[in-house]
């Protein structure tokens, strides 16, 4: 058998795997049905958003078709939805689905960060479409957007965006007043108090 000449040889360097894509793979372990969405995040940045998964597969592509069919709900969520799953619709109601952002967002360095407790949900570029642009810059550009309690749950009597726009509307006014640091952690826990009660005696609808 003839030697193997070296020099022939073209070695491809190994590809690094990045720190979120290991924890992603984790996270996976854990929550063994996990989808991970990509969301716009703060200043227009992608971001990743792990959630169980609670839609059929390429349930995204269909967003906008389903939209044009049924309208939007209330709380600016796709009415009568038929891309949940019926078995996980309770996973949905209360909030289950979302937990893999808790660990996902906490075991990352502080700077690195992509969600505050309360705010603004975080939304698909496809998504924000249904929106005006101008309160998509006014949120996505706002330190309150990407909220794991997502402020459209906030008044079940008003739409999802105007919860929205009070709730940012309520920050900018504690900045003003030179109260901003005990002022936002007092709006941020009526919020995050009233969110959590919606939720867990289902005034709100999951999503």
């Amino acid at each position: 058998m003839s030697e193997i000449n070296r020099n022939n040889i073209i070695e491809y360097p190994l590809q690094k795997i990045s720190n979120e894509e290991k924890f992603i793979k984790y996270l996976r372990f854990v929550f063994r049905d996990l989808y991970v969405a990509k969301h716009l995040g703060r200043n227009g940045g992608i971001i990743n958003v792990p959630k169980i998964r609670t839609m059929y597969s390429g349930a995204e592509s269909h967003l906008m078709e389903i939209i044009e069919q049924n309208g939007l709900a209330e709380d600016d969520k796709p009415r009568n939805d038929p891309r949940i799953m019926p078995s996980r619709r309770l996973l949905r109601k209360f909030f289950i689905d979302e937990v893999p952002q808790i660990p996902y967002n906490l075991c990352r360095r502080k700077s690195k960060r992509t969600f505050r407790f309360v705010g603004v949900r975080s939304k698909s570029e496809e998504y924000w479409k249904n929106y005006p642009e101008q309160h998509k810059q006014r949120v996505i550009n706002s330190p309150y957007y990407c909220g794991f309690l997502g402020v459209h749950r906030y008044n079940p009597k008003r739409t999802g965006t105007q919860n929205e726009r009070r709730f940012i509307a309520e920050h900018k006014l504690a900045d003003k007043k030179n109260l901003s640091k005990l002022r936002s952690y007092l709006v941020n826990i009526k919020y995050s108090s009233i969110i959590a009660y919606n939720i867990i005696f289902g005034k709100t609808k999951g999503g």
